[in-house]
């Protein structure tokens, strides 16, 4: 399952791991998620990781922001702001998205 390919590149290991043409899903964060930013913890991130796609490149729109691609495995760090975010993630014709909420407590 594509859920294993980041573990089996960790490591040094004999043979190779396809993908299959599973449905594009965010991993985490997770829908509706909420996160807290802390003055411990301004040079936080949160975790992406999305699994399936049909191709080897997702294009990953946060926010406003310019949008960035990624390869196979899908994951990057996102930054730990205060507010509300959209995350949308493009594979070829497909697409996802979902929004979560950084809080900062006062």
């Amino acid at each position: 399952p594509e859920e294993y390919r980041r573990w089996f590149l960790q490591n040094a290991r004999h043979g190779s791991i396809t993908h299959t043409a599973a449905a594009l899903k965010i991993i985490t964060p997770a829908d509706g998620g909420q996160f807290i930013s802390s003055p411990q913890n301004r040079s936080g991130h949160i975790p992406l990781e999305v699994i399936g796609g049909t191709e080897n490149t997702i294009d990953v729109y946060y926010d406003d922001d310019d949008p960035f691609t990624l390869s196979r495995p899908f994951s990057a760090l996102l930054p730990l702001e205060a507010g509300s975010h959209r995350l949308r993630i493009r594979c070829s014709e497909e697409e996802t998205e979902l929004t979560f909420v950084v809080e900062q407590p006062e």
